[in-house]
């Protein structure tokens, strides 16, 4: 995360959800969130909202919804990142959709 949003301490607590098999953890930027400006967080939530809308058939419980699909702290395992990453088209900023469904 290059903006440093997700503090670099939580790297532990998202290794031990991988070590708990999970294929892909994501880190958090709602301490973030809150110190911006409303006109950012209503553009960042409309952008949410919109990819849920076409992505929740794919995400229907709470173990598989993301709700922050542009925070960079993102951990996969091997498997994972080799299969998200060998199918990847967009390049620019929203590949993070394409890349997590």
């Amino acid at each position: 995360d290059a903006d440093g949003a997700t503090p670099l301490s939580a790297l532990p607590l998202l290794e031990a959800q991988l070590d708990c098999r999970a294929d892909l953890v994501i880190g958090s930027r709602a301490a973030v969130f809150a110190a911006r400006p409303w006109r950012r967080r209503f553009m960042g939530r409309g952008f949410s909202l919109v990819v849920s809308l076409f992505t929740s058939s794919r995400a229907r419980n709470a173990a598989t919804r993301i709700d922050d699909t542009q925070c960079g702290f993102k951990l996969f395992s091997r498997e994972a990142a080799h299969k998200c990453f060998s199918r990847l088209h967009l390049k620019g900023w929203a590949y993070d959709v394409e890349l997590l469904f």
